[in-house]
């Protein structure tokens, strides 16, 4: 009977975690000899107590256990009170959903600590971590890892490394020191993204990466720089902060805050927050003539097409916008500023380079054109109020016309000449410039006035008309024909000597 009572135990034991089945049979051994003979429930006895000892519930067992899995050679001493495990060769702890592993170790087994040396690897969920060494606390429930640290996701998309690391386990936040580095790739590996700082925080539960001072952010021929920034790897968003600057294939763009989104392979959008400015350039490449386009505004945002080219520019709130053509060959140069409540520019592919194709203020409008000739001192001025104003932009990046819409004013004179100035009125305009980017003609409609100052060989004078449109010509800038439709009426003064 004793007999069975033994085999009875034994294999309930070996049915037992490992954990539990050296109480088991230590209980076995100092009881069960006592057990009488001839009970007949002795069996029954001793597994109901086997059962006592050792509950069903074996997963909560090793809840914050720091567990030895194996070690090749394992020397144990005692020091300062406790017992410590000096561990070498393929050393395996577990702890939690963690399996870590390093050539050696030592272990502190009653602090919870372990020093783990020479490749250390931890893999938690298909997430890896390595270092050359990493301190284990249990209190703190940190690893500390130090020397070449790198990790990479299970999808082996979103990569840290760093000189030196924490780890928290139970909030899944690294904060890596040392050259921070955090890399992440795209499905097609074209345009990997990479930032850096001196101080980097990543929060592997919400998918965060916060990194402070010296930030910089590269992704194909996108540079940003701040001083404090934080990107979102599963919607791939980046925030910058203090100081930020986005150079973008050779356009930048500066402001209090800037907000950038990332597509699959390209740069999406980017929104500035505050003293906005923005510089658009443009380089033709056969001629190589040279447009920049400069925006000030409250707030900007920038969107690309899905090749990553420059698609729009929208600015709001006390706008300032100026275009600047420089033609290298003849050393003509023409200025448009624009001052309105908003500014929209529109951009067009052209040979594979973006080229701006229209200009659009909306409210309070202020446009003035500025030409200045290489080959004469003439420098002709034109302003232009009214509700709305677009400007198009030819093939070859000049001028082509300005359209005005709603209580029009225009004045054109030449510089020194502001006495003289040509002035029309009425309720849209429309200016046409010729390839040169001189003014050609001038078109204006609804209840259409006109100041008009003509040189003639005898003179010349001042032209005053009104009429439902008045369209003047212009010849190499200087105004030479009016015409007047509708309800036309005139008047010339001729100059007098």
């Amino acid at each position: 009977m004793i007999s069975l009572n033994f085999k009875l135990g034994a294999q309930f034991a070996r049915d037992l975690p490992r954990c539990r089945r050296c109480a088991v049979l230590s209980f076995l051994g100092a009881f069960g000899g006592c057990l009488s003979y001839r009970t007949k429930f002795s069996s029954l006895i001793l597994l109901f107590v086997l059962i006592i000892l050792c509950p069903a519930n074996t997963s909560a067992s090793t809840d914050g256990a720091l567990i030895l899995e194996r070690a090749n050679t394992n020397e144990n001493v005692y020091s300062g009170g406790e017992l410590v495990s000096h561990l070498r060769g393929n050393v395996v702890f577990r702890y939690e959903d963690m399996r870590i592993s390093s050539d050696e170790a030592t272990w502190w087994r009653k602090a919870g600590k372990v020093h783990f040396r020479k490749n250390v690897r931890v893999d938690r969920a298909g997430d890896i971590i390595t270092c050359d060494q990493m301190r284990f606390t249990r209190d703190r429930n940190m690893l500390t890892a130090a020397g070449q640290f790198r990790y990479q996701d299970s999808a082996q998309i979103t990569f840290l490394s760093g000189n030196e690391a924490e780890y928290s386990v139970d909030k899944k936040i690294f904060t890596v020191r040392g050259r921070p580095l955090l890399v992440r790739k795209d499905s097609t590996d074209a345009d990997t993204l990479f930032i850096s700082g001196r101080i980097m925080t990543y929060d592997d539960s919400l998918k965060v990466a916060t990194v402070t001072d010296s930030v910089r952010i590269t992704r194909g021929s996108l540079l940003a720089t701040c001083r404090t920034a934080q990107y979102f790897t599963e919607t791939s968003m980046a925030y910058l902060r203090r100081s930020p600057e986005v150079f973008y294939e050779g356009h930048r763009v500066v402001g209090d805050t800037i907000d950038l989104h990332f597509g699959e392979e390209t740069l999406k959008s980017a929104r500035v927050v505050g003293n906005s400015h923005g510089r658009y350039t443009e380089v033709a490449a056969s001629s190589n003539d040279t447009s920049v386009t400069y925006i000030w505004s409250d707030s900007l945002l920038l969107t690309m097409s899905d090749s990553g080219q420059m698609e729009t520019m929208k600015a709001y709130g006390k706008v300032h916008g100026r275009y600047i053509e420089v033609a290298p060959l003849s050393n003509d140069t023409s200025v448009t500023n624009i001052w309105s409540d908003s500014l929209l520019l529109t951009m067009t592919a052209d040979s594979g380079q973006g080229r701006l194709e229209a200009m659009r203020a909306f409210g309070n409008v202020h446009g003035h054109y500025l030409e200045i000739s290489s080959v004469s001192s003439d420098t002709a001025i034109t302003n232009i109020w009214s509700d709305s104003l677009l400007l198009t932009m030819s093939e070859t990046r000049k001028l082509d016309s300005i359209q005005a819409f709603g209580r029009v004013i225009s004045r054109y004179f030449a510089a020194g000449d502001s006495a003289r100035a040509n002035e029309v009125t009425g309720r849209t305009m429309v200016l046409k410039f010729s390839e040169a980017g001189k003014i050609e003609r001038a078109h204006v409609s609804g209840n259409a006035k006109s100041i008009y100052y003509i040189e003639e060989s005898d003179g010349g004078g001042r032209n005053e008309a009104s009429g439902d449109q008045i369209i003047v010509s212009f010849v190499l800038g200087r105004a030479r024909l009016l015409h007047l439709r509708g309800n036309a009426r005139g008047t010339f003064f001729p100059n007098v000597n």
